[in-house]
């Protein structure tokens, strides 16, 4: 999973970074504590531009409460549905920016998770609690 940053608590992979517990040179905190949660406040989503039925998005980090083309803190890729003569959908990304939001605690939503998923940087979400359409609970009997 992803190792959330809390005030209180400093995120894997830092030049520095203490194993043994002790607090982090550059914090008054300690660095390990429990139950540390998510940081609920930033959100990995996409914005949406292009004219009516000819959509292009950009995948921005915003604040979650922000509206969805509203004001953002950064723009980190951006993603064409639209299949290009070759048959491809463009999905552009900044890999360094899009692991540091991730890193410090930034939550994806499920479309871009699974456009991250594709590129790599997540691992592929698991739909246990999806409803089967008639045609798949209809090609599971068969099988049987």
């Amino acid at each position: 999973g992803l190792d959330y940053h809390c005030q209180d608590r400093v995120p894997t992979g830092l030049k520095g970074d203490p194993t043994d517990g002790a607090a982090a040179p550059w914090s008054a905190a300690p660095a390990r504590t429990q139950g540390c949660t998510p940081n609920m406040g930033v959100r990995i989503r996409l914005a949406r531009f292009g004219r009516k039925h000819m959509p292009f998005y950009r995948i921005t980090v915003a604040d979650a409460k922000a509206p969805r083309d509203g004001k953002h803190i950064e723009v980190v890729g951006h993603y064409n549905p639209i299949p290009a003569p070759d048959g491809n959908k463009h999905l552009g990304l900044n890999f360094e920016r899009v692991k540091y939001w991730l890193g410090v605690g930034a939550q994806p939503s499920d479309t871009v998770s699974r456009l991250l998923a594709k590129a790599g940087l997540l691992p592929p979400p698991v739909n246990l609690d999806r409803a089967k359409t008639p045609h798949e609970e209809k090609m599971a009997k068969k099988k049987k």
